[in-house]
């Protein structure tokens, strides 16, 4: 950011405006095209992606807004220690940490907007839970299939299991069992 304090303010505002502008007017574009097409009833308006749009553009000019702020007042302010002025150490720590609640907050509005996207993101977390399901479905049914073959019950057969877990968790490093020297 301090390229940008180097400036000036008016450099500063024009990098930081620009950007927030050009949202608010394809935002704006954006809505009077989807109003066309819903007047004309020719085709149907998509307005849960409408609304995500509407609810990201919000999001960043508020995000964008304090810190543009800032850089426009900072070089004005007359402060004779920086770090005893809240204006310089507060409201800027505030407004330097606020463009990531932009990016942070695109997941929650696409989250709660479209649910293509909830059916992908639903669809993502699945499927590892899906995958050890069937892997551990498979063990346990092998473990089983094995079992019987030899006669033994199941419940035998995690007994032996837990003893050789408990044994194994028993010994200790240089207990004179593995690895130890001497």
């Amino acid at each position: 950011f301090a390229y940008l304090a180097v400036a000036g303010p008016l450099s500063a505002s024009i990098l930081m405006l620009i950007p927030t502008c050009l949202v608010v007017a394809t935002t704006i574009n954006l809505i009077a095209i989807a109003k066309r097409v819903a007047l004309q009833g020719k085709r149907t308006v998509n307005w849960q992606g409408i609304m995500a749009v509407i609810l990201t553009a919000t999001v960043y000019c508020i995000s964008v807004l304090p810190f543009t702020v800032y850089l426009t007042v900072a070089p004005f302010t007359d402060v004779d220690d920086k770090s005893k002025s809240f204006f310089h150490t507060h409201f800027l720590r505030i407004a330097a940490s606020l463009p990531s609640l932009n990016t942070i907050s695109n997941f929650y509005i696409y989250s709660l907007t479209v649910p293509s996207f909830r059916a992908f993101v639903l669809s993502r977390i699945k499927q590892p839970y899906q995958f050890l399901s069937r892997t551990l479905t498979t063990i346990l049914e092998e473990d089983e299939m094995i079992l019987e073959r030899r006669g033994e019950t199941i419940t035998r057969f995690w007994l032996f299991r837990r003893q050789q877990f408990d044994t194994a968790s028993q010994l200790k490093p240089n207990s004179g069992v593995r690895g130890s020297q001497g």
